[in-house]
């Protein structure tokens, strides 16, 4: 692999920043996702990963339509990165904006009404795990980057 650039994660954060189209705000784990590839494209450059473009953007019916036929299902991780390491095939990275839009205050799985799509997340990370794949949530960008860079030194 390439020599890794060290940046920290301030340079990352300016790296990362850009303006949405006018009009339109782009959503917290939207800005987190291309912070993230911005980081790995920088610190891994021979990384091959994906990011799911269709993952909580507002698209068009007809390209939404075509984003979910082809997808196996539903609750697939943000974020995969297909480099093997330590064992497993690849590192998978469902992306969330805070640790609060999984857990509640008790440490407990959140409920309410996206509670179902959530255990579809749950249960596609636990699949991919079953398949030997390391499969986590990411709870904003400090904490998917340490998931990364500790996956990359494996």
């Amino acid at each position: 692999m390439a020599e890794q650039t060290v940046l920290d994660s301030s340079e990352f954060q300016k790296l990362a920043k850009r303006r949405a189209p006018k009009g339109k705000k782009a959503k917290k784990e939207e800005k987190i996702q291309i912070s993230i590839s911005k980081y790995v494209k920088a610190q891994y450059p021979d990384v091959i990963f994906n990011s799911d473009i269709a993952s909580g953007m507002r698209l068009p019916i007809w390209i939404a339509a075509s984003a979910k036929a082809m997808r196996s299902e539903r609750g697939q991780p943000d974020m995969v990165f297909l480099e093997p390491r330590g064992g497993y095939c690849g590192l998978c990275i469902e992306v969330k904006k805070d640790e609060a839009q999984v857990f509640n205050k008790n440490g407990e799985m959140k409920g309410g009404k996206s509670a179902g799509h959530l255990r579809e997340q749950v249960a596609i990370l636990e699949r991919l795990r079953a398949k030997g794949y390391k499969a986590e949530f990411g709870l904003g960008f400090e904490d998917t980057k340490k998931i990364i860079d500790e996956y990359m030194l494996l």
